[in-house]
């Protein structure tokens, strides 16, 4: 994106997520050859200059005091450790089916199973990045967004302008994923551009994306389920563990069970007489977004695993154990059904 008169603009943002910007020095980035300004902005100092160089340029030069904020005595350690712990406790019941604790403290084969998984960036192909221009009259915004409603929105409050006043030109993603409905990058260029009253193009290296984004909840998940005298499961208990996305982004209230972190493990298809899913909302601050298919992409996962473990328990094919399962899901069944056809299950490998 080019624009008569256009700046380019790097944002120095604090190491820690969620820290603000307690004092910074620009002099020095200043001197810079082809830096035009140095500003404060919402997440962090802009350094704007004539090219996309000079302004990583200006950055390096930066002296910043950062206020870290209470996220810094966060740690990998300590989330792993706390997760643990609440695991450990019973959470707020998603879905209770039957008596599962019942059945498995009755005893007889019972199998247990923990599936842990990380926050995830989305990675973008293309990172983030938008341009605006913004003068007393009007606002206009060059973007690859998932969200020009919000971007409209997002300019409107920072602008003072009304939204009509607001033009969002929405040009291709570079890859989305859900990363581009958030607004962050937005904010970077609508504040820029104002400050300098320049058109500007914000620009993010691919370490800014990576240590700055909304990333797929970080999540600890514990399995316990009893197996019948034919390798069934006749009780199933899961505790979740981990942040709630609809919660932290103010979409349910506290308190609630978040429907995006249960996503496809309250809903499983499989018919298990006594079930009883938990989950605990552990958020220690961490940002995070939807990731493509949101809780499915990481729920799918540690479902579809812990029946591979009762199936290889019970000795049964995988693909028929499940279909043993979905008596009571037939669109599932046929699904399945189709593509064990299609990719001929069961039949002899090639030598």
């Amino acid at each position: 994106m080019r624009l008569p008169g256009m700046l380019v603009a790097s944002i120095e943002r604090c190491p820690v997520l969620g820290g603000k910007v307690k004092s910074f020095d620009g002099t020095a980035a200043k001197r810079v050859r082809g830096v035009k300004h140095v500003v404060q902005v919402s997440n962090g100092i802009a350094v704007v200059a004539d090219g996309f160089w000079s302004a990583l340029q200006g950055r390096k030069a930066l002296q910043v005091t950062w206020d870290e904020g209470p996220t810094a005595q966060v740690s990998s350690a300590m989330i792993a450790r706390e997760y643990e712990a609440a695991a450990k406790q019973p959470g707020q019941v998603a879905r209770n089916d039957g008596d599962a604790e019942r059945v498995l403290a009755a005893g007889g084969r019972v199998h247990e199973a923990v599936y842990q998984v990380p926050f995830l960036e989305h990675a973008c192909m293309e990172p983030m990045n938008a341009t605006a221009q913004v003068t007393p009259e009007a606002c206009v915004i060059w973007a690859p967004t998932q969200n020009p409603g919000g971007t409209q929105a997002t300019a409107a409050r920072l602008t003072g302008l009304p939204p009509e006043k607001v033009t969002v030109h929405t040009t291709l993603l570079g890859g989305g994923f859900g990363r581009r409905g958030e607004v962050d990058f937005i904010t970077d260029a609508v504040e820029t551009a104002k400050a300098v009253g320049a058109p500007v193009k914000v620009m993010w290296t691919r370490e800014d994306d990576i240590t700055h984004g909304f990333y797929r909840p970080a999540t600890y998940n514990s399995f316990r389920a009893a197996l019948d005298a034919n390798g069934m499961p006749a009780a199933w208990r899961t505790r979740m563990v981990g942040p709630g996305i609809l919660i932290q982004k103010g979409r349910v209230k506290a308190g609630e069970v978040d429907p995006a972190a249960v996503e496809a493990v309250r809903n499983m298809p499989y018919d298990v007489p006594n079930l009883r899913i938990e989950w605990t909302n552990k958020d220690f601050g961490i940002p995070i977004g939807f990731w493509r298919s949101v809780g499915a992409s990481q729920n799918g996962f540690i479902i579809e695993s812990f029946i591979d473990e009762l199936a290889h328990l019970a000795g049964r094919d995988p693909y028929e154990y499940r279909r043993a399962l979905l008596g009571k899901s037939p669109r599932h069944k046929a699904v399945l059904e189709l593509a064990a056809t299609k990719a001929s299950w069961g039949a002899p490998l090639p030598p």
